[in-house]
């Protein structure tokens, strides 16, 4: 698994920052989407299950409220 910090490295390297619970999101959604595609690699699924796609909506979900309360919380 990729480390916080090298997580953190390479999403903080343009303008846009960061948190750590923010990066920590990120890295949870990235890799979920990639078990997905190990198994779709693998032959094993040819669809993801209904229990991962709740896990990337949900994460997305969080990202997006996270972002939502940021923007508007900002002084």
């Amino acid at each position: 698994m990729i480390t916080l910090e090298q997580c953190k490295k390479t999403l903080n390297r343009g303008e846009r920052k960061y948190t750590n619970e923010e990066i920590k999101q990120i890295r949870k959604y990235l890799m979920l989407l990639a078990e997905m595609e190990n198994e779709n690699n693998l032959g094993k699924n040819h669809r993801p299950t209904m229990q991962r796609r709740r896990k990337c909506k949900d994460i997305h979900k969080e990202t997006n409220n996270t972002r939502h309360l940021q923007i508007h919380h900002d002084p």
